[in-house]
């Protein structure tokens, strides 16, 4: 990593924590539909995300250790449903998902700790029963 990624993350992280993105009561009044600033946030990522692969696709740009850019589309199953409900499951208690993690762990947040490693405990399983899941 190096400086200019760790500047420029270190800077999202404040965004985020400023932002109360990773607060846990501000995350349980947007599940009870209180908070509609981070709806605003959660939609204003969706939509970059969206039109930044339009454009990808679009434009046919290359990843930069030169492998084409290919974004397959996921198909909706039981599984990723089961997994959406478990992940929100885990947003809802946790005040988490990924990213907001680590801002909870730097804010000195020290349940973060627990969410951090069910985070890692999760993805290792994940990983290792990926083929006895659901489809």
């Amino acid at each position: 990593m190096n400086a200019l990624q760790f500047i420029l993350g270190g800077l999202f992280g404040l965004i985020l924590f400023k932002g109360q993105v990773a607060s846990l009561p501000k995350i349980r009044a947007m599940f009870g539909f209180r908070e509609p600033d981070l709806y605003l946030i959660i939609g204003s990522a969706v939509a970059v995300g969206i039109f930044s692969l339009q454009i990808l696709k679009r434009v046919e740009r290359h990843l930069p250790l030169k492998t084409p850019f290919h974004y397959p589309e996921k198909e909706m199953t039981k599984g990723v449903i089961i997994g959406g409900l478990c992940f929100g499951m885990g947003w809802y208690i946790t005040g988490a998902c990924p990213g907001p993690i680590a801002v909870q762990v730097g804010a000195g947040d020290w349940p973060a700790w627990a969410t951090l490693a069910g985070a890692v405990l999760g993805t290792y399983l994940y990983a290792r029963l990926k083929h006895r899941l659901p489809h």
